[in-house]
This record gives C-alpha cells, structure tokens and sequence, in this order.
C-alpha cells in the first residue's frame, strides 16, 4: 500500500478488495453512499493500518485482477494495484501463501512477482 494523500480521510482500517476493474469500481461506488456499511465477503480483508492481512482465493477464470482499499476515499486517493501478468497466478496452488514484489509502473502499484511462500 502507498501512504495517503494527507487530503484523503483517514479510517481505522483498510478493507482491500481483489476483483475485476468493474466489480472494485461498483464496489467503490458503494463505499461512498454507505459508507458505514458493515459487509465481509472471501475476496476481502479487513486490516489496520500498517498491519498484515490475507486473503485467500482461488482464481477460476481468466480476466484482470486488481486489488484496493475500499474504504471511502482511498480508492479515489490511489489505493489500488493490479498483477502485471496474471499468468503469474498459473504456478500457485490454493492455500498457497504468498509472497509477492509490488512496484510503481505507469503511475500504478503494480504485482510484479509473486511466489508461494515457504
């Protein structure tokens, strides 16, 4: 995760969201209309700031995924990153734990290794 604009509100926890780019967008959306909504679902995970989470998921089809912090404001602030190959995801097997590189391509935290954790 990347420090937040101090323009940006700041919250008690962070909740990162894996998905497609229109599922993290509709998602958003509905972050900001309710925005204390209290929700948990299996793509998600709830964490303080600076400390660690998982999420644990099982790829079952192919497309573009990204990850971002939901709550509101944070997405809008940039709090949000993609694979740069999802193909990165073909050697990994479910429960896996991973570990993984993020870097600034083009302006977006970007996954740019991942590998299971031993």
């Amino acid at each position: 995760m990347t420090p937040m604009p101090s323009a940006a509100p700041t919250m008690e926890l962070h909740e990162m969201v894996l998905g497609t780019p229109a599922e993290l967008q509709a998602h958003a959306a509905l972050m900001q209309k309710f925005p204390e909504m209290e929700h948990a679902s299996p793509n998600m995970a709830h964490v303080k700031p600076g400390a660690d989470g998982q999420i644990v998921w099982q790829f079952t089809q192919p497309g573009e995924f990204r990850f971002a912090c939901l709550q509101p404001g944070h997405f809008e602030a940039g709090m949000l990153g993609r694979l740069a190959d999802p193909k990165m995801l073909d050697t990994l097997r479910e429960g896996d734990k991973l570990r993984f590189r993020a870097e600034r391509v083009d302006g977006a935290i970007t996954v740019t290794a991942i590998e299971a954790a031993k």
